[in-house]
């Protein structure tokens, strides 16, 4: 086929693919989705409950708000302040509808950082194909040459025409999660088309290689899709469609078409056997692992999908300015229960003074409500100097007032104060805050102190978060070693784990020594990893099976190409600003101290302990 025409066929998959991508329905996430259900953050709780969205928002006057909530739109709206402030709670199904309502007035909270990360995500996307795309691509072209580029380019475009109309056949929406699933699918894709392209494997060995690379990364994607967290879950649902996908497009493409042989120009400038730089290589891995260790402290776990944006962009900052100018937008509900007697007695009420006020310091944020507070707006005085008469006013009063923070439970045994935080807390921040208000009210001899919400249960989610870590990592490692010890029928097949296990040791080593978060990219690349690692060593074992040691060399060259083609594609994420940044960045530290382990070090233990395969 001429270029002109490989051109021609090019711009008709753009077309086509310009054409399914509008119908492909795009929608938000909304922060609980995030985080998985417990018993905890399903207890009622008061202005909220765990079917309910709510929002801050600054409006110059109260007047919209009763006829929304008269029509349904929301469920109930609490003024914090004579300037305008207010807290709107309503049902998810309204989420859309509120944000335009508000849209051209101050807002945030929760409710927005779905929102918020599907815009951030298209603009690093725009971002992405307009400004890295092209370079990158520029770069393949040098690196390789023209025909090869349009070649792959070709390849691309007709499997994203595939995926594109799989999801509008079966009617799939798509979030930021299954955008970045997508976005890797075609990088992915690259990688394999690479080895489709280079002429040096044969046919079937090339289909079982395929067949084996998929299922590995099918295997961690299962995995994903298993999840608890709702943004790991998506995305290893969207894993798991797209590589059925890629399956079906490669295994009738090599059978239907056969493997194309392109000479890469830049193949032949490749040297991989310089001693110095195979030893400067092991002791700039092992300084970064060793200080990680030694001079470092352990990294923190952080789940909260607002920190995967990053302080520059435009939206983390509207929403730091919102928080500056007016209050912290992450709020939650703690309950005091009196162990004997009711807040009806002025006595127990009085009481609380010392307890709140202790509650409020430990908290990093804001008071928005509590049986004090309203005494004293409702009195003009504190609620210690409250007499039983004006005491009984206030609670009658209370039964009137509309558009106040709910305070007493019914039986009056209850009370509750109502707090806010930063909503870029990282989640660490938020445990150990949570853990001080329960030794609050353990050291209490009149209340007992419980935090109501989704953030009492932030210590759950980080347990859950690294048995979910080590789980994945773990059964993905264990389905490898099983396979290659079957596949050679000797132990030393257990050499195939030294790539993946230095690998992920630099990268703890690198979280240590730069004081990185964990976060869940962390679990999505690390798990993803280790599938990923079977496409660069299957070829390895499967050339010692069928001819020996001496084809190894010939071996590495696909393998260099295609990692390398997949490390250009995600160190164009770095330029990114939300979790597309940090995905490129942990996927591509592994990647990258894995090709380095898997050219300079595995042939020689391969050469001088591994014998033989099969």
């Amino acid at each position: 086929m001429k270029l002109a025409q490989k051109t021609g066929v090019l711009l008709i998959l753009l077309l086509f693919g310009a054409v399914l991508m509008r119908q492909v329905e795009v929608r938000t996430v909304d922060w609980s989705r995030f985080f998985p259900g417990t018993p905890a953050s399903a207890v009622q709780q008061q202005w909220f409950t765990p079917d309910r969205q709510y929002l801050f928002t600054a409006l110059p006057e109260e007047s919209p708000l009763p006829v929304w909530r008269s029509d349904g739109l929301i469920t109930d709206y609490y003024r914090l302040d004579a300037q305008g402030l207010y807290l709107i709670t309503f049902s998810r199904e309204n989420q859309n509808t509120i944000l335009e309502r508000v849209g051209a007035y101050p807002h945030s909270g929760t409710a927005v950082v779905g929102a918020l990360l599907l815009q951030g995500f298209f603009d690093d996307m725009v971002f992405y194909v307009s400004a890295i795309a092209p370079f990158l691509l520029l770069l393949l072209w040098l690196l390789t040459s023209l025909e090869y580029l349009l070649n792959i380019l070709i390849e691309i475009g007709a499997f994203t025409v595939s995926l594109l109309a799989v999801l509008v056949a079966v009617g799939v929406a798509v979030d930021p999660a299954a955008l970045l699933a997508v976005v890797f699918l075609v990088i992915y894709a690259l990688t394999l088309f690479n080895y489709l392209h280079s002429g040096e494997i044969s046919k079937h060995q090339l289909a079982f290689g395929i067949t084996l690379s998929v299922a590995t990364t099918a295997l961690s994607s299962l995995f994903l899709y298993g999840s608890e967290f709702g943004l790991i879950s998506t995305f290893g649902k969207m894993m798991l469609l797209g590589l059925g996908v890629l399956y079906g497009y490669l295994i009738g493409r090599i059978y239907l078409f056969g493997p194309v042989r392109f000479v890469f120009g830049w193949r032949r400038r490749w040297q991989a056997e310089g001693a110095w730089l195979k030893k400067g290589m092991l002791l700039l891995g092992t300084a970064a692992v060793a200080c990680g260790f030694v001079c470092a402290k352990t990294p923190s776990i952080d789940l909260n999908p607002l920190n995967l944006m990053q302080p520059t962009m435009a939206m983390y900052k509207r929403i730091a300015a919102f928080e500056s100018d007016y209050l912290p937008t992450l709020p939650f509900v703690v309950r005091l229960h009196a162990k004997q007697g009711d807040f009806s007695d002025v006595e127990k009420a009085r009481a609380l003074a010392g307890v709140m006020q202790r509650i409020t310091e430990a908290v990093p944020g804001r008071l928005l409500g509590s049986l004090p507070m309203g005494y004293e707006r409702f009195a003009d005085a504190p609620l210690v100097d409250a007499t039983p008469d004006a005491y009984a006013q206030y609670l009658l009063a209370m039964e009137w007032l509309d558009g106040g923070l709910p305070l007493l439970s019914p039986d009056q045994r209850d009370t509750y104060m109502t707090l806010s935080i930063p909503i870029t807390t990282p989640s660490y921040a938020i445990t150990a805050m949570v853990k001080r208000l329960r030794a609050i009210g353990e050291a209490s001899d009149d209340f007992s102190v419980s935090v109501l919400g989704k953030i009492a249960d932030f210590e759950h989610f980080l347990k859950r978060f690294a048995g979910e870590f080590f789980a994945g990592v773990g059964i993905s490692l264990g389905f490898v070693v099983l396979f290659f010890l079957f596949y050679c029928r000797t132990w030393k097949s257990v050499i195939v784990l030294v790539s993946p296990l230095l690998s992920l040791l630099l990268l703890v080593g690198v979280h240590r020594l730069f004081g990185m978060d964990l976060t869940m990219i962390t679990l999505l690349g690390t798990v993803l990893f280790v599938g990923l690692v079977t496409d660069s060593v299957i070829h390895l074992f499967i050339c010692i099976k069928q001819q020996g040691h001496a084809c190894i060399g010939s071996v590495l060259h696909p393998i260099i190409v295609s990692n390398m083609t997949m490390l250009i594609g995600l160190a164009g994420m770095l330029f990114g600003g939300t979790m597309i940044r940090q995905f490129g960045l942990e996927l591509g530290s592994l990647l990258a101290a894995n090709l380095a382990v898997v050219v300079y070090l595995l042939p020689i233990l391969l050469k001088r302990y591994f014998t033989r395969c099969g």
